[in-house]
């Protein structure tokens, strides 16, 4: 792909995500979090919730157009919230993405066999971030 056309690609992506509603960030990292708005800041909204402020979100569902989901190690309570998203009656349409700060084939697997719609480690590039979860609104 030419540079001209990628750049095409990354404004429509943009101009989408804009017009859709917002990205809910699950993540207790502040790192997680800056990196999360770097990547993404002025391309769509972004709701931050720690996983201890999670429950009620689903009255979020109608606004939002993703869940991205922050795991630092503690994978089993990532795939515990993606299980919970996809077995609720209005959560399950919303794509959710895995992003985990360990590389584990068989937790790759998992999330994947769960529903989630992307899962990939949170050590890429912030570009590789900010097209994976812009592809995914």
């Amino acid at each position: 792909m030419s540079n001209s056309n990628q750049q095409n690609h990354a404004n429509n992506l943009e101009i989408s995500a804009q017009r859709k509603g917002k990205v809910l960030l699950v993540t207790d990292s502040s790192i997680m979090l800056k990196t999360f708005h770097g990547a993404l800041g002025h391309a769509t909204s972004i709701i931050a919730k720690s996983y201890s402020r999670v429950h009620g979100f689903n009255r979020l569902a109608e606004d939002l157009s993703t869940i991205v989901i922050h795991s630092s190690g503690r994978t089993q309570r990532a795939l515990k919230l993606l299980d919970h998203i996809k077995t609720d009656k209005e959560m399950s349409v919303i794509p959710v993405v895995i992003l985990s700060d360990r590389y584990e084939i068989r937790e790759e697997e998992l999330a994947l066999e769960l529903g989630a719609a992307d899962c990939f480690s949170s050590l890429s590039s912030s570009q590789i971030l900010r097209y994976r979860v812009l592809n995914q609104i």
